[in-house]
């Protein structure tokens, strides 16, 4: 099993600067989704893992974690296509009603937290991608399984 985990939530940050244009920069970073990291685990192992702003040299970039993700594959000597599943940390699907009482939390639900909107910046960046792998915005049960995976985070972060 090779399960790619991903953090980061892409257009955060610009989202809230185009609907509240004006705001001081340290406003703007009160949001979710900073710090993006890709961690690679295969039969339960960590094999590799990265933080983004080390290939991007944004620090705390909530950007797709592009990079991070080329560096995991690179070192396992995989391609995107070998991953079997995908697993984000955040899940806002639980709360998806709550996002659409109002027109500006509803496009933020659909442009930034949504699976969907997850699963279109995995394959925009990387079409080779198998449109009938897992995409998963939740880590429950395989991360916990894997006694390696709880280090992921510190990994990703000091990397």
């Amino acid at each position: 099993m090779k399960l790619l985990g991903i953090s980061g939530l892409d257009g955060s940050v610009s989202f809230k600067k185009a609907q509240w244009p004006g705001l001081d920069e340290r406003e703007y970073r009160i949001s979710q989704g900073h710090d993006s990291a890709a961690a690679l685990i295969v039969d339960g192992v960590c094999v590799a893992a990265a933080a983004e702003e080390r290939f991007s040299r944004k620090k705390h970039t909530g950007d797709f974690p592009s990079g991070a993700i080329q560096y995991c594959l690179s070192e396992a000597g995989l391609e995107i296509g070998d991953v079997d599943e995908i697993a984000h940390g955040f899940d806002y699907a639980p709360y998806r009603k709550v996002f659409s009482v109002d027109p500006i939390t509803a496009e933020l639900y659909r442009n930034v937290f949504s699976p969907e909107s997850l699963a279109g910046h995995v394959r925009q960046r990387f079409p080779a991608f198998p449109p009938s792998t897992s995409i998963r915005c939740s880590i429950t049960w395989r991360m916990r399984r894997a006694r390696s995976v709880r280090l992921v985070g510190t990994i990703a972060w000091w990397s």
